[in-house]
Formats: structure tokens, C-alpha cells, sequence
């Protein structure tokens, strides 16, 4: 199923706007969101795809991840500037915890684990719809979640800049809302007893850690672009602010496992954001263009073309191991 929107991007404090295409190719188990914008001589390119299965060595495999790509094309005369990133974001497990060291992050090896809820599991049908941004702005909603309600993860996009609960979302990055529901703590009450979820992260291009004052990230870089998967350092626990507690270890190619971890309640709910800024600022004005097919039978049969150029295999998924 496809359909196309249209919307108009409007960068912070500038008049001038953009018209946006938004085309979108669902299926149960992948969605694809992907815009066009023209101005000049300027080609962005953005595409989300959230899936819940994939093929692989001839078998079909369930599992979520969260793929976005990002490509940017000037002309000036005979200059031409390019950059290429894209990212993938695969939800491995809940591991249950029990903090011997006391700093509330998993650290292997030294906490004791209780035990691991696998998360490539079978996933209820993927579910989209359009939404209102906390200023008004058209964007859409995508939820996957766990057959049994364990975990959920909404991923919302927007073709133009949009405020989600006090955040600015550009049009390059999608808002990644996680939710643990009920999880079955082995000991309940006890406040060394903690949960994480464990993510894998995956690029061609070095994937760097950074930790500022307020938030922190995993980034990959050009020249011109970065790509980014950030965190703040806070979750919701029972409506209860908590701090989140993180450790990341860097696995052979530009892999990351990054386990977050959060204390024990019945509704754990945590805000990352994936996406991509140009320049030292998220892009203002852009032609994003992402042409995509989803095969019938949606397992991941997707081909990519970006711009002018194809790129094969963009969101081609092989997260779990490679």
C-alpha cells in the first residue's frame, strides 16, 4: 500500500518555504517513509524504513529495525559537494540486571545477570498514521510492537521542523519513542534488580560515542553531514522521572552495542531521536528523494535509489550479524 502527501517545509526564523512530497509504501512488516523537495540546485535525500523481519540465508528472520539514509548533492558551477550516511538501529534484548557495583549501568563481566528476553520475536502488524505535532504540523506515526505488549517502539517523522513534547524534530531525523511494558522482574522491589535494553548499531561509515552535558550520542561523519543516534539522560518509570544509565562497547567494523539501562516499573518509557544535521545545523531547505520498492511479501526485499545515482542495498538489512 502507498500513498503520497504533500507539506511545506518551514526552517526556524525563515519565511520562505519548500513544497514536500511524502511517499509512503507500508506493508505488516515494513514501512517506508521517504519525501521529495526541490530548490535549486540542492538535492537532499531522507528515508526512514522500519521493519520487523528480514531474509537471510534463505530463511525469514523476525527482529526490528530502525533503518534511516541520508544523501546531499550541491552544484555551484562545475563544484559539486556529496555526502553519503545512513544508519541501523536493531533491538536485540531485555537483560535483567543485578547492579553488584552500583552505578546503575550493565557493565559485563562484572553485574550478574539474571536473565535475557530476546527481542527478535514475533512483532503484531506494523500500524502508521498521521499525527499532529505539539505546533500543529502534519507528520507520521509508526508503532511496532511485541505479540505479547513487552515492547513497543514508535518512531514519528516530519517533513518540515516540529516540536514533540518540547523537542525540535527536523525533517532529517525521526522522534524514537521505547516503551517496556509489565516486564517480569525476577525480584521485584529490589532497586539493584534493573533492566536494559540492548541495541545494536550499524553504519559503513566509524561509528564515533560522545557524551555532552545533556545528551548523549553515537555519530557517524562526512565532510559535510553527521548522522546521529542520541539519548537523553532521563526516562519515564511510573510517570516518575529516573535517571539512565548507559555502556557501549565497539564491536569489529563500525559496530556498537549499547546497552540503557533503566530501574524497575511496570511502564519504562524512553525518547531517542535518529537522524541526520548538515553543517553545524540541522538542513533548512532541501530536496530529499528517496525511491524505494518494498517487494510483495515485504521481508526486506527493498532497493534503494538516491539522487542521481543508484545505491543498492541502502536498506538492505543485515544488522544481526554483519
Amino acid at each position: 500500500m502507498a500513498s503520497v502527501a504533500y507539506a511545506h517545509e518551514e526552517a526556524p526564523e525563515h519565511e520562505d518555504a519548500t513544497k514536500r512530497d511524502v511517499r509512503i509504501d507500508a506493508s505488516p512488516t515494513a514501512i517506508m517513509i521517504r519525501s521529495e523537495v526541490e530548490n535549486g540546485t540542492v538535492e537532499n535525500h531522507f528515508g526512514l524504513l522500519v521493519a520487523t523481519q528480514r531474509e537471510r540465508d534463505d530463511h525469514v528472520r523476525d527482529g526490528l529495525v530502525i533503518h534511516v539514509a541520508f544523501s546531499h548533492e550541491t552544484e555551484v558551477g562545475d563544484v559539486e559537494n556529496e555526502a553519503f550516511l545512513y544508519m541501523r538501529i536493531a533491538y536485540l534484548a531485555l537483560t535483567e540486571f543485578v547492579d553488584t557495583n552500583g552505578n546503575g549501568a550493565l557493565d559485563t563481566g562484572v553485574d550478574n545477570v539474571i536473565k535475557h528476553v530476546p527481542l527478535n520475536t514475533t512483532y503484531a502488524p506494523l500500524e502508521y498514521s498521521s499525527i499532529l505535532s505539539d505546533d500543529g504540523k502534519q507528520g507520521w506515526r509508526i508503532v511496532a510492537r511485541t505479540e505479547n505488549g513487552l515492547f513497543e517502539v514508535t518512531a514519528e517523522m516530519f517533513p518540515q521542523y516540529a516540536v514533540v513534547d518540547g523537542t525540535i524534530v527536523p525533517p532529517t531525523a525521526t522522534k524514537i519513542t521505547t516503551v517496556i511494558n509489565n516486564f517480569p522482574f525476577t525480584n521485584p522491589g529490589d532497586p539493584n534488580d534493573r533492566v536494559a535494553l540492548r541495541i545494536l548499531a550499524i553504519s559503513k561509515t566509524v561509528i564515533e560515542h560522545e557524551t555532552p552535558t545533556t545528551e548523549e550520542k553515537i555519530r557517524v561523519r562526512s565532510a559535510t553531514a553527521e548522522g546521529f543516534f542520541t539519548w537523553a539522560p532521563t526516562a519515564q518509570v511510573d510517570g516518575v522521572t529516573v535517571n539512565v544509565k548507559s555502556s557501549l562497547t565497539r564491536l569489529e567494523r563500525p559496530r556498537w552495542i549499547i546497552n540503557l539501562a533503566y530501574a524497575q516499573g511496570s511502564s519504562i518509557v524512553h525518547d531517542p531521536i535518529l537522524g541526520f544535521s548538515f553543517g553545524s545545523t540541522p538542513i533548512l531547505t532541501s530536496r530529499l528523494l528517496i525511491g524505494a520498492a518494498i517487494a510483495a511479501t515485504a521481508m526486506f526485499g527493498v532497493l534503494v535509489y538516491l539522487g542521481r545515482r543508484q545505491l543498492a542495498g541502502v536498506f538492505t538489512p543485515k544488522p544481526f550479524g554483519q
